[in-house]
């Protein structure tokens, strides 16, 4: 069978990477790596990647397996698709992989935008958007999509090649002289730009405690063939004559958030509070004056959160804006979750209180 074949072949690590599962730096060039499960998501780190046999087993749930079969069952796919999927990673090192320049944003949006048209939303999904607070047709709107199955990527990727440029498009990449196309299950976010093009993609992943979002993206780094890495886009969403903003974590929040509010701001969507190195150019663009900073109120009890909250007003000091922090009833986490409840409405409509 090709995963006893190949096992000692695939590193198990280069697989669970791509599966979404962190690896934590300090812990890199072990021979067993300790990671959180994603089978029984444990609140404590219990699952082994054993570096030399390129196995996995979890002490917790006894979830166990090579590299192809971590991969099929993270991602949804049959061993023999995760073969074809990882098999890049035993031909060629890490460090033979060119990586192939971004594409332009044009080219990026174009392919995007007709592949979410090939795509649909499952009833998993478009249920649990409704429940963030969404219409069926903002859900619409947005162009959420479900990460098909592998042969359905197939045949969207050979479809998408006959009419678009692929090279330099994250998320597309060859295998035997074919376009094929990355992802495991969850939800396509479009993260855009002020004018609305279709910068990248997040998923939403399905199988994930920890680290639930992360890019649509195909970085030869991890064995794609002429693929293209993703870039930590910020997402901009909302009223674009305003020059007042607010800053939140993730696209799928600022989404929700300006669905929710009739007098809609403007957001500016960073992929995760310490993601700020593209902010500064979107502020540009934007042509931001002032911005409140809207992140999760963990930001009170997390001391990493509450460094990233000073390096982000550093950096829009610099920037010439002045900035101030949102603050709401702490039993609602997120700025999205505190408008679906109500409980900021009053009289005057305001619903922030910003501390400088």
């Amino acid at each position: 069978m090709i995963d006893s074949l190949w096992q000692d072949d695939i590193p198990i690590v280069e697989a669970a990477r791509r599966c979404g599962i962190r690896i934590p730096p300090e812990r890199e060039g072990r021979t067993e790596i300790l990671v959180h499960c994603p089978f029984c998501q444990a609140k404590k780190d219990h699952l082994y990647l054993n570096t030399v046999r390129n196995v996995f087993y979890c002490q917790d749930c006894h979830a166990s397996g090579n590299s192809l079969t971590l991969y099929a069952r993270l991602a949804g796919c049959s061993p023999r698709e995760a073969f074809r999927e990882l098999s890049g990673l035993r031909t060629t090192p890490r460090s033979q992989r060119p990586s192939t320049p971004l594409a332009p944003l044009a080219t990026r949006h174009a392919a995007y935008y007709d592949m979410l048209g090939l795509m649909g939303l499952s009833h998993r999904h478009r249920t649990a958007l409704l429940e963030r607070g969404f219409s069926a047709q903002r859900v619409e709107e947005n162009l959420y999509r479900s990460v098909p199955a592998q042969t359905e990527r197939d045949r969207i990727a050979e479809t998408l090649s006959k009419a678009h440029d692929l090279r330099g498009v994250p998320g597309f990449y060859t295998w035997e002289g074919r376009w094929r196309l990355t992802g495991v299950p969850g939800i396509l976010i479009p993260v855009c730009n002020p004018e609305g093009y279709i910068q990248g993609l997040q998923i939403r992943r399905d199988n994930a405690a920890r680290n639930k979002y992360g890019w649509l993206s195909s970085n030869p780094e991890y064995g794609y063939e002429n693929g293209t890495g993703a870039r930590r886009w910020i997402h901009v969403t909302g009223n674009p004559h305003k020059r007042v903003v607010c800053i939140t974590e993730g696209a799928l929040k600022g989404d929700t958030a300006v669905f929710l509010r009739e007098d809609a701001p403007l957001f500016l969507c960073v992929p995760g509070v310490g993601a700020l190195e593209l902010l500064g150019d979107a502020c540009r663009e934007a042509g931001v004056r002032k911005a409140v900073i809207c992140y999760d109120t963990d930001l009170l009890r997390n001391p990493e959160v509450l460094q990233s909250l000073c390096k982000l007003r550093a950096l829009l000091w610099k920037q010439g804006i002045p900035s101030s922090t949102a603050h709401w009833n702490p039993a609602y986490k997120g700025i999205d979750d505190f408008w679906l409840a109500g409980s900021g409405k009053n009289k005057s409509g305001v619903l922030l209180q910003a501390a400088a």
